[in-house]
């Protein structure tokens, strides 16, 4: 199952859809509720055009798992990491806005 990371590129003709009725997993909630940053809300949809994608997973060619993030407030991001298809949400925690995890593995990523 090929990775993308978005600072090295996603296929060309990956498009993300809207996603709604996400459901969080029994981990999901865990973090949710006991984050070192406080409690978070559980998103229940994903848009692409407020979230900021960046990681995709692609199984069999078709788009399996999103790694996104969105700004909670002017100090904090959620990252959220879901599943396409059973729109189970794996994991979520919360990042400090100006946190842009620069340790980027590039040999974990596909190149498209």
């Amino acid at each position: 199952m090929p990775l993308y990371h978005k600072e090295i590129g996603f296929p060309p003709k990956l498009k993300f859809k809207a996603v709604e009725g996400l459901i969080p997993s029994m981990h999901a909630l865990r973090e949710a509720s006991n984050d070192r940053y406080g409690n978070m809300p559980i998103p229940t949809a994903f848009d692409p055009l407020t979230w900021d994608v960046i990681e995709v997973e692609l199984l069999n060619g078709a788009l399996n798992k999103i790694v996104a993030r969105k700004p909670i407030d002017a100090a904090r991001d959620v990252v959220m990491v879901f599943l396409t298809q059973s729109k189970l949400i794996k994991t979520l925690w919360i990042n400090e806005a100006k946190d842009n995890h620069r340790t980027l593995d590039r040999s974990a990523y596909v190149t498209p």
